[in-house]
This record gives C-alpha cells, structure tokens and sequence, in this order.
C-alpha cells in the first residue's frame, strides 16, 4: 500500500508541474484577485513540513490568514477584503499537536478545528478501523458511506469488540481539546459526534449528531461553539435548519471553490489539502485546480474505454 502511495505521489508531482508550468496556478491567481475572493482550504493530518511549506508559500505572496469569525463578519457586511485566507482542520487528529499548532503559532496563524467528539471519546476513527480490519467487513469497504448511519454504527461497533488493545489512538484526547482551545488562535467546531454522514442520517440521528456534538466541544472547552463542518463534505439540505436551531453561526462543506461574498453562509466551500505528497500538488489542490484538471483526466480515460 505504500508502495502505491509513493507512486501515485509522484505521479502526481509531474501532474502538478504541468498545471503550474502552464500557467494554470497563475491564471487561478488572477481570478483570484481581481475578484475580490477568499481562499478557503482545509486539511486533516497534514505533516509539518509539507504544511510549513504551504503557509510559508501564502505568506510570501501577501495573503492574510482570518479567523472564523472574521469570515462571518465578511460575508454578513459584504466586506470586501484583499488576499484572505481561512484555515481549517477536519476530524481532530492527534498529530495536528505536534504538526499544525506550532506551525501557527510561529506564524501567528488562526485556524479552526472541526471536532467530532466521539472518536476523542474512544481513540480511534471508524473508517481506520474497517480499513485495518476490511477482512471481517459483512460489506464492502467502500459501501460504509452510503449505508445508513445507524447500520454502519453496528457494524463498526461489533469490528472493534474486543479488539480495543490492538488499536492505536489517533485522536486527540479530551485533554488536548481543552488545552488547544485555550490557545487565542485556534477555534474549535463541531463536526458531528460520530463523523456521521448526515445524508445517511435520519433526521433524530442528523439532529442528534449536530446538538450533542456542540454541546460536548461546549463542556469540555467553556466556549460556545458556532461553526460546524460537514463531514466528507456530503448535504442534503436538511442540516441548515438544525444548525439554524442551535446556534451554528457557519457550516463548511468541501466544495472546490473560493468562497465569494455571495456564498452562503451554511454552505461555505473549501479546497482540500493532502496530508502527505509533494508541495507542488498540495499547491495545486490549494489553489482549486488539481480536481478539475483530474476530473477532466478521467473523463478523457472513461471516454477512451467506451
């Protein structure tokens, strides 16, 4: 499995070169700035040196890192604003200790932490356990996505028991919440309890997954909690009025785009940002032009084999 990653890492640094050589990064740049428009990236368990090298890299070309609540502000008064940023991290892996957090506070960066509180609760994510354990799935790896959340809950559930020695924690810990929350640059969300996919949610489990994540992240930092992001960037629609109902003051998806001052607030898009791999890709995912160009590769493959 490494061995794959390696390659398809390197395959990648080749297609990266090609989109910055031919002017792509630039162009997107230049859209960039002539409409006023925020960039907007997240990431989940970056290593630090491939994320020093992203910040390094934006701080040289002028951006200016904002926190959540200045993104609000800026969309609610239509303020406009020169090279923004806002950063974002997914799930709450314990390497972002050690990884992210020293990185902004060299750089005097804020960034929010999307928290989904039961994985801090046990230690570990649910799609990393049925990855290590994919041999005694009752259904396919990949198919843990699309089922119902209560389903997929059991079935996890019944691959850990008695297994809980053999898994190693990759979350953080109730303690490390605490402790980083305290830290004037970071803000902490909500990103469901379970990290449930809320399409697969019903709408007791979707409402569920939203309060009593808050309400968790509330008890164990003393802050209110306002910001919310989907987890694998799937919606339906159903979550802005719960997310209404509570609170939530900004929920962010996974849509490749920049973030406008006509975006919607409950449906804030973010380009996404590898946790390995070479810079120059990471750059190019960075900037939102890495999925089109790969969806456009595909497409081109598919229509080869009709």
């Amino acid at each position: 499995m490494k061995i794959k990653r390696k390659i398809r890492n390197i395959i990648g640094c080749f297609l990266s070169y090609y989109l910055i050589f031919s002017g792509k990064l630039n162009k997107s740049l230049e859209i960039f700035e002539n409409k006023g428009l925020i960039l907007s990236f997240y990431a989940h368990n970056p290593n630090r040196k491939l994320f020093e090298k992203c910040i390094i890299w934006l701080r040289n070309k002028g951006f200016r890192f904002i926190s959540a609540k200045e993104l609000v502000d800026i969309i609610e008064n239509k303020q406009k604003i020169k090279k923004a940023v806002w950063l974002s991290f997914d799930d709450g892996w314990k390497g972002n200790i050690e990884n992210v957090i020293p990185v902004l506070e060299k750089y005097n960066i804020p960034a929010t932490f999307f928290i989904s509180t039961k994985p801090v609760e046990d230690g570990y994510f649910w799609w990393t356990v049925a990855e290590k354990y994919k041999s005694l799935l009752p259904i396919k790896f990949k198919d843990l996505w699309t089922i119902s959340e209560n389903e997929r809950r059991i079935i996890i559930k019944n691959l850990v028991n008695g297994k809980s020695d053999e898994i190693k924690r990759e979350a953080m810990t109730i303690e490390d919440i605490r402790r980083i929350s305290k830290n004037d640059l970071v803000t902490i969300g909500s990103h469901t309890v379970h990290h449930g996919i809320t399409t697969n949610c019903t709408d007791v489990e979707l409402e569920y997954e939203i309060n009593n994540s808050k309400r968790k992240l509330e008890s164990w930092t003393g802050k209110e909690v306002k910001y919310f992001s989907y987890p694998n960037g799937y919606f339906d629609g159903r979550e802005k009025e719960i997310l209404e109902k509570y609170g939530f003051e900004l929920a962010a998806t996974t849509e490749n785009k920049f973030v406008s001052l006509e975006s919607e607030i409950y449906f804030i898009p973010r380009f996404a940002v590898m946790s390995d791999g070479f810079f120059s890709e990471n750059l190019c995912h960075m900037l939102g032009i890495w999925q089109p160009f790969i969806r456009k590769i595909k497409k081109i493959l598919n229509n080869n084999k009709m």
